[in-house]
């Protein structure tokens, strides 16, 4: 429902699926990259140890928005070899000018 429809309050059913703390957060993935809430959801993954979830959603569901997951992990001290794996793993898929100026942001 989630990735069909966009008949919905989209805070509303992010907040909802980051309380019901789902053992597979596909749904809050796909709200939160339809409706734009990247760095949340990058931070919530990060802080409940879901990174295979990132992986996933950086390397299968939007690779366009890997910039500013890294952006996101770089701001939550997210260690520097899950980073460099993850970047390894997208490959091309990855813009390099956004993903160099989310790094320079930071001064990485």
């Amino acid at each position: 429902v989630c990735r069909e429809s966009t008949s919905y309050d989209p805070i509303i059913v992010k907040d909802f699926l980051k309380e019901a703390k789902l053992p597979d957060p596909r749904p809050l993935i796909y709200v939160c990259d339809l409706h734009g809430f990247v760095a949340e959801l990058t931070d919530y993954l990060y802080k409940n140890s879901l990174m295979k979830y990132i992986e996933v959603y950086v390397v299968k569901v939007n690779p366009l928005q890997c910039p500013s997951v890294i952006g996101s992990l770089i701001d939550l001290d997210c260690s520097e070899d899950f980073i460099k794996t993850l970047l390894q793993n997208v490959r091309a898929a990855c813009p390099i000018e956004p993903l160099v100026a989310e790094c320079e942001k930071r001064n990485r």
